[in-house]
Protein backbone atom coordinates (compact mmCIF):
# COMPACT_ATOMS: atom_id res chain seq x y z
CA UNK A 1 0.00 0.00 0.00
CA UNK A 2 1.39 3.42 -1.28
CA UNK A 3 2.45 5.56 1.96
CA UNK A 4 0.59 8.86 2.45
CA UNK A 5 3.28 10.69 3.73
CA UNK A 6 4.77 14.09 2.03
CA UNK A 7 8.07 13.49 0.49
CA UNK A 8 10.18 15.53 2.14
CA UNK A 9 12.08 18.56 0.36
CA UNK A 10 15.68 18.04 -0.70
CA UNK A 11 17.64 20.48 0.84
CA UNK A 12 20.51 22.08 -1.23
CA UNK A 13 24.35 22.72 -0.09
CA UNK A 14 26.00 24.51 -2.76
CA UNK A 15 29.64 25.29 -3.54
CA UNK A 16 29.66 28.70 -3.68
CA UNK A 17 32.41 29.57 -6.40
CA UNK A 18 33.67 32.98 -8.23
CA UNK A 19 33.09 32.86 -12.58
CA UNK A 20 37.30 32.13 -12.47
CA UNK A 21 36.53 28.78 -9.92
CA UNK A 22 38.45 25.83 -10.41
CA UNK A 23 36.95 23.26 -12.25
CA UNK A 24 38.24 20.76 -10.14
CA UNK A 25 36.34 22.26 -6.89
CA UNK A 26 32.73 22.11 -9.11
CA UNK A 27 33.32 17.89 -8.64
CA UNK A 28 35.47 17.26 -5.68
CA UNK A 29 33.26 18.99 -2.67
CA UNK A 30 29.80 17.92 -4.15
CA UNK A 31 31.05 14.56 -4.64
CA UNK A 32 32.71 14.19 -1.14
CA UNK A 33 29.47 15.59 0.46
CA UNK A 34 27.00 13.82 -1.19
CA UNK A 35 28.60 10.43 -0.80
CA UNK A 36 27.86 11.96 3.12
CA UNK A 37 24.45 12.95 2.52
CA UNK A 38 23.38 9.33 1.44
CA UNK A 39 25.23 7.39 3.88
CA UNK A 40 23.05 9.28 6.54
CA UNK A 41 19.88 8.73 4.12
CA UNK A 42 19.74 12.86 4.38
CA UNK A 43 17.80 14.47 1.97
CA UNK A 44 20.08 17.12 1.04
CA UNK A 45 22.40 17.58 -2.04
CA UNK A 46 25.31 19.49 -2.44
CA UNK A 47 25.29 21.24 -5.95
CA UNK A 48 28.23 23.68 -7.74
CA UNK A 49 27.26 26.93 -8.72
CA UNK A 50 29.26 30.08 -10.33
CA UNK A 51 28.44 33.48 -8.34
CA UNK A 52 30.22 36.30 -8.49
CA UNK A 53 28.83 38.08 -5.04
CA UNK A 54 27.41 36.49 -1.83
CA UNK A 55 24.24 38.14 -2.56
CA UNK A 56 23.13 36.89 -5.98
CA UNK A 57 23.16 32.89 -4.08
CA UNK A 58 21.78 34.56 -0.19
CA UNK A 59 18.75 36.50 -1.51
CA UNK A 60 17.11 33.43 -3.33
CA UNK A 61 18.02 31.30 -0.42
CA UNK A 62 14.24 30.44 -0.18
CA UNK A 63 13.74 29.49 -3.55
CA UNK A 64 16.65 27.23 -3.65
CA UNK A 65 15.50 25.45 0.04
CA UNK A 66 19.44 26.30 0.57
CA UNK A 67 20.59 25.47 3.79
CA UNK A 68 24.52 25.58 3.74
CA UNK A 69 27.31 27.06 1.60
CA UNK A 70 30.76 26.08 1.02
CA UNK A 71 32.53 28.95 0.08
CA UNK A 72 35.72 29.29 -2.17
CA UNK A 73 37.99 32.06 -2.76
CA UNK A 74 37.66 35.17 -2.95
CA UNK A 75 33.91 35.05 -1.42
CA UNK A 76 35.40 33.79 2.05
CA UNK A 77 35.41 37.55 3.99
CA UNK A 78 32.38 38.14 1.88
CA UNK A 79 30.84 35.24 3.97
CA UNK A 80 32.04 36.75 7.18
CA UNK A 81 29.87 40.12 6.45
CA UNK A 82 26.57 37.73 5.14
CA UNK A 83 26.48 35.64 8.49
CA UNK A 84 24.00 36.75 11.38
CA UNK A 85 26.71 34.57 13.86
CA UNK A 86 30.27 34.15 13.34
CA UNK A 87 31.84 31.28 14.92
CA UNK A 88 34.91 31.23 16.67
CA UNK A 89 37.41 29.80 14.05
CA UNK A 90 35.82 32.69 11.40
CA UNK A 91 35.76 35.53 14.08
CA UNK A 92 39.99 34.76 14.63
CA UNK A 93 40.81 33.95 10.70
CA UNK A 94 38.28 37.06 9.83
CA UNK A 95 36.98 34.78 6.52
CA UNK A 96 34.52 31.85 6.62
CA UNK A 97 34.63 28.89 4.35
CA UNK A 98 31.20 27.47 5.36
CA UNK A 99 27.90 29.16 5.67
CA UNK A 100 24.93 27.21 7.90
CA UNK A 101 21.55 28.18 7.74
CA UNK A 102 19.93 28.42 11.13
CA UNK A 103 16.70 30.00 12.43
CA UNK A 104 18.50 32.94 14.28
CA UNK A 105 19.91 33.33 10.27
CA UNK A 106 23.66 32.25 8.82
CA UNK A 107 26.29 31.55 10.54
CA UNK A 108 29.53 31.62 9.49
CA UNK A 109 32.40 28.73 10.18
CA UNK A 110 36.22 28.24 9.07
CA UNK A 111 36.94 24.40 8.53
CA UNK A 112 40.29 25.07 7.11
CA UNK A 113 41.30 26.29 10.31
CA UNK A 114 39.97 23.17 12.01
CA UNK A 115 41.59 21.30 9.18
CA UNK A 116 45.02 23.22 10.07
CA UNK A 117 44.48 22.58 13.74
CA UNK A 118 44.21 18.56 13.09
CA UNK A 119 47.27 18.67 10.94
CA UNK A 120 49.83 21.52 12.04
CA UNK A 121 50.08 20.46 15.58
CA UNK A 122 51.43 16.79 15.05
CA UNK A 123 53.68 17.99 12.02
CA UNK A 124 55.44 19.92 14.25
CA UNK A 125 55.48 18.22 17.17
CA UNK A 126 56.81 15.21 15.27
CA UNK A 127 59.55 17.28 13.49
CA UNK A 128 60.57 18.58 16.90
CA UNK A 129 60.96 15.02 18.30
CA UNK A 130 63.39 14.70 15.52
CA UNK A 131 62.33 10.91 14.40
CA UNK A 132 64.18 10.91 11.39
CA UNK A 133 63.56 10.68 7.70
CA UNK A 134 59.89 12.82 7.16
CA UNK A 135 59.26 10.39 4.06
CA UNK A 136 58.99 7.14 7.43
CA UNK A 137 57.13 9.22 10.36
CA UNK A 138 54.78 11.82 7.67
CA UNK A 139 52.41 8.54 6.65
CA UNK A 140 51.65 8.05 10.42
CA UNK A 141 51.04 11.16 11.23
CA UNK A 142 48.66 12.15 8.84
CA UNK A 143 46.91 8.65 9.83
CA UNK A 144 46.80 10.44 12.89
CA UNK A 145 44.87 13.32 11.73
CA UNK A 146 42.84 11.19 9.78
CA UNK A 147 41.61 9.31 13.02
CA UNK A 148 41.80 11.66 15.70
CA UNK A 149 44.44 10.49 17.61
CA UNK A 150 48.34 11.62 18.49
CA UNK A 151 50.70 11.01 16.40
CA UNK A 152 54.32 10.13 16.37
CA UNK A 153 56.45 11.84 18.45
CA UNK A 154 54.04 12.78 20.88
CA UNK A 155 55.14 10.79 23.89
CA UNK A 156 58.30 10.95 22.74
CA UNK A 157 61.09 13.91 23.91
CA UNK A 158 61.80 16.21 22.46
CA UNK A 159 64.93 16.69 20.96
CA UNK A 160 65.61 19.65 18.77
CA UNK A 161 66.23 22.36 20.58
CA UNK A 162 65.59 25.25 17.64
CA UNK A 163 62.07 25.77 16.52
CA UNK A 164 61.39 25.40 12.92
CA UNK A 165 61.44 27.74 10.16
CA UNK A 166 58.25 27.75 8.15
CA UNK A 167 57.29 29.72 5.23
CA UNK A 168 53.61 30.55 4.65
CA UNK A 169 52.72 31.14 0.66
CA UNK A 170 49.83 33.35 0.83
CA UNK A 171 47.80 35.72 2.97
CA UNK A 172 44.18 35.28 1.89
CA UNK A 173 41.47 33.23 4.27
CA UNK A 174 43.35 30.02 4.24
CA UNK A 175 46.72 31.31 5.20
CA UNK A 176 44.97 32.95 7.66
CA UNK A 177 43.17 29.68 8.79
CA UNK A 178 46.72 28.20 8.77
CA UNK A 179 48.70 30.87 10.51
CA UNK A 180 45.62 30.97 13.66
CA UNK A 181 46.17 27.15 13.75
CA UNK A 182 50.21 27.86 15.15
CA UNK A 183 49.03 30.42 17.46
CA UNK A 184 50.78 28.20 20.37
CA UNK A 185 53.40 26.76 18.25
CA UNK A 186 57.05 27.98 18.78
CA UNK A 187 57.80 28.46 15.31
CA UNK A 188 59.99 30.75 12.84
CA UNK A 189 57.57 32.07 10.68
CA UNK A 190 58.04 34.20 7.33
CA UNK A 191 55.26 34.81 5.20
CA UNK A 192 55.03 36.00 1.72
CA UNK A 193 51.73 37.21 -0.72
CA UNK A 194 51.79 38.33 -4.13
CA UNK A 195 50.87 41.49 -2.44
CA UNK A 196 53.43 42.68 0.09
CA UNK A 197 51.46 45.02 2.17
CA UNK A 198 49.13 41.87 2.37
CA UNK A 199 51.65 40.01 3.93
CA UNK A 200 52.40 42.78 6.06
CA UNK A 201 48.78 43.02 6.89
CA UNK A 202 48.91 39.93 7.79
CA UNK A 203 52.03 40.39 9.96
CA UNK A 204 50.55 43.12 12.38
CA UNK A 205 47.24 40.97 12.66
CA UNK A 206 49.57 38.66 14.19
CA UNK A 207 51.58 40.29 16.11
CA UNK A 208 50.24 39.23 19.60
CA UNK A 209 50.52 35.90 19.55
CA UNK A 210 52.45 34.83 16.50
CA UNK A 211 55.24 36.71 15.62
CA UNK A 212 56.19 36.35 11.85
CA UNK A 213 58.22 38.50 9.45
CA UNK A 214 56.77 39.31 5.37
CA UNK A 215 59.13 38.72 2.91
CA UNK A 216 59.25 40.25 -0.31
CA UNK A 217 60.41 37.47 -2.46
CA UNK A 218 59.78 34.05 -1.78
CA UNK A 219 62.75 32.46 -3.44
CA UNK A 220 65.62 30.56 -2.03
CA UNK A 221 64.86 31.12 2.13
CA UNK A 222 65.53 27.71 3.19
CA UNK A 223 62.63 26.56 5.70
CA UNK A 224 61.90 23.06 7.32
CA UNK A 225 58.44 23.33 6.34
CA UNK A 226 56.67 25.43 3.39
CA UNK A 227 53.10 25.85 3.04
CA UNK A 228 51.43 26.93 0.11
CA UNK A 229 48.42 28.74 0.91
CA UNK A 230 47.80 30.43 -2.71
CA UNK A 231 45.52 28.96 -5.35
CA UNK A 232 48.14 28.29 -7.47
CA UNK A 233 48.54 24.56 -8.36
CA UNK A 234 44.65 24.74 -8.67
CA UNK A 235 43.67 24.07 -12.46
CA UNK A 236 43.21 27.90 -14.64
CA UNK A 237 45.26 29.54 -11.88
CA UNK A 238 48.28 31.11 -13.45
CA UNK A 239 51.58 29.95 -12.28
CA UNK A 240 53.65 32.92 -12.65
CA UNK A 241 53.73 34.59 -9.14
CA UNK A 242 55.54 31.35 -7.67
CA UNK A 243 58.28 31.00 -10.19
CA UNK A 244 61.19 31.75 -7.99
CA UNK A 245 59.71 29.29 -5.64
CA UNK A 246 62.71 26.04 -5.62
CA UNK A 247 64.38 23.23 -4.57
CA UNK A 248 66.77 26.03 -2.45
CA UNK A 249 64.03 27.04 -0.32
CA UNK A 250 63.93 23.79 1.49
CA UNK A 251 66.26 22.57 3.96
CA UNK A 252 67.69 18.98 4.70
CA UNK A 253 64.75 16.98 6.02
CA UNK A 254 61.55 19.30 5.07
CA UNK A 255 58.07 19.12 4.81
CA UNK A 256 55.96 20.50 1.91
CA UNK A 257 52.51 21.33 2.34
CA UNK A 258 49.98 21.88 -0.57
CA UNK A 259 46.71 23.58 0.26
CA UNK A 260 45.75 23.42 -3.75
CA UNK A 261 44.60 20.63 -5.39
CA UNK A 262 43.77 19.41 -8.95
CA UNK A 263 45.65 20.49 -11.62
CA UNK A 264 49.14 18.74 -12.42
CA UNK A 265 52.47 20.65 -12.42
CA UNK A 266 53.25 23.77 -10.15
CA UNK A 267 56.06 25.24 -9.09
CA UNK A 268 55.40 24.17 -6.09
CA UNK A 269 55.22 21.06 -6.22
CA UNK A 270 58.10 20.66 -8.77
CA UNK A 271 60.19 22.77 -6.07
CA UNK A 272 59.08 19.92 -3.58
CA UNK A 273 60.09 17.07 -5.75
CA UNK A 274 62.98 18.27 -7.20
CA UNK A 275 64.20 19.09 -3.42
CA UNK A 276 63.33 15.12 -2.89
CA UNK A 277 60.87 16.04 0.14
CA UNK A 278 57.61 14.39 1.15
CA UNK A 279 54.73 16.29 -0.32
CA UNK A 280 51.30 16.70 1.72
CA UNK A 281 49.25 17.23 -1.34
CA UNK A 282 46.05 19.79 -1.16
CA UNK A 283 43.35 16.56 -1.62
CA UNK A 284 44.53 15.36 2.17
CA UNK A 285 44.29 18.81 3.16
CA UNK A 286 40.89 18.88 1.71
CA UNK A 287 39.65 15.63 3.20
CA UNK A 288 40.57 16.73 6.36
CA UNK A 289 38.35 19.93 5.69
CA UNK A 290 35.69 18.67 4.10
CA UNK A 291 35.36 15.79 7.25
CA UNK A 292 34.87 19.47 9.49
CA UNK A 293 32.58 20.73 7.05
CA UNK A 294 31.06 17.86 6.72
CA UNK A 295 30.13 17.95 10.52
CA UNK A 296 29.22 20.82 10.41
CA UNK A 297 26.31 20.36 7.83
CA UNK A 298 24.93 17.19 9.00
CA UNK A 299 25.19 18.39 12.46
CA UNK A 300 26.50 15.17 14.10
CA UNK A 301 30.40 13.21 13.62
CA UNK A 302 30.56 11.09 10.69
CA UNK A 303 32.00 7.82 11.29
CA UNK A 304 35.20 6.60 9.70
CA UNK A 305 34.25 4.55 7.38
CA UNK A 306 31.59 6.89 5.89
CA UNK A 307 34.70 9.41 5.80
CA UNK A 308 36.71 7.40 3.93
CA UNK A 309 34.28 6.05 1.34
CA UNK A 310 33.36 9.92 0.60
CA UNK A 311 37.15 10.29 0.22
CA UNK A 312 37.51 8.01 -2.14
CA UNK A 313 34.71 9.27 -3.93
CA UNK A 314 36.53 12.18 -4.82
CA UNK A 315 39.97 11.20 -4.61
CA UNK A 316 40.77 13.07 -1.86
CA UNK A 317 42.33 10.14 -0.26
CA UNK A 318 42.50 8.99 3.51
Amino acid sequence: MASSAKPRPVALVCTALTVVGSPVAHSLSPAYHNSIFRALARPARMVPLDVTRMSEILTNADALRLDGLAVTHPLKRDAIAAARAVMPGARSTGSANTLLRTPAGWQARNTDWKASCDLLPRLLTAWRADLGDPHEWLPPTLEACWKGQGGPGLRKKIQRDHPPKVLLLGSGGAARAVAVAMFEQDVELAIWSRRLANARELVDDLAETLPALAIPEPGHLPVDIAINATPVGMEGIDPFELQTFSADNFRPGAIAIDLAYGGGSSPFRDAAAAAGVPLIPGEVFFGLQARRQAEVFAGTTIAADVRLQAAKCCGAGG
